[in-house]
C-alpha cells in the first residue's frame, strides 16, 4: 500500500524494545528529511510478548516462533505496510521461510550488513568481529553471509 506515493514501512519489532527504539531512531537520523512530512510513514509492531529469540531456537522450538512472526508479518501486510524490517538479528535465522509466507518484501538486516562492510572494504582482506547472541552467533547468520561475501569471520 502507498500514502503520497511512498510505501509503507512495517517493523515487527518488541524483541528487544530498546532495539526497536534504537531502529526507529536511526530510521529518523538516516532520513533527509526537512519537515515531519519528508519522514517515513511507518507501522511499528511492538511484539514484546514474543518468546525468547535464542532460547526458542536452541531449544528446537523455532516452529512456534516462525507462526508468530508470520501472524506479525501478515498483521503489517494487511495494514498496508510495503516491506518489512525485523530490528532483531537473531529472528533471521527463519527469514527464508518467514518470507515464503509474506506477500511483500522482508528487509534482511544481516545480508544488508554484509553488503555494506564489503563495499565499503572494496579490495581489502577482512576479519570482521561476530559480537551477537548466544543464538545470533550459534545459527551462524553472521559467519556465513560474511564467508559468502569473502570476508573472515572472528567470532571471540
Amino acid at each position: 500500500m502507498w500514502i503520497d506515493d511512498r510505501k509503507i514501512l512495517g517493523v515487527i519489532g518488541g524483541m528487544g524494545p530498546l532495539a526497536t527504539q534504537l531502529f526507529y531512531k536511526m530510521v529518523i537520523e538516516k532520513t533527509d528529511a526537512k519537515c515531519d512530512q519528508d519522514h517515513l510513514n511507518m507501522i511499528i509492531l511492538g511484539h514484546a510478548t514474543m518468546p525468547d529469540r535464542t532460547k526458542e531456537i536452541l531449544e528446537g522450538r523455532s516452529e512456534e516462533l516462525l507462526q508468530l512472526l508470520i501472524k506479525d508479518a501478515k498483521m503489517l501486510e494487511a495494514g498496508g505496510a510495503g516491506v518489512i524490517a525485523i530490528p532483531c538479528n537473531t529472528s533471521h535465522v527463519l527469514l527464508p521461510r518467514l518470507q515464503e509466507n509474506v506477500g511483500i518484501p522482508i528487509i534482511n538486516m544481516v545480508e544488508e550488513t554484509v553488503k555494506h562492510i564489503a563495499e565499503t572494504f572494496q579490495g581489502k582482506e577482512l576479519r570482521v568481529a561476530v559480537l551477537a547472541t548466544d543464538g545470533t552467533v550459534n545459527t551462524g547468520l553472521y559467519q556465513k553471509a560474511l564467508e559468502r561475501a569473502g570476508i573472515t569471520p572472528v567470532v571471540p
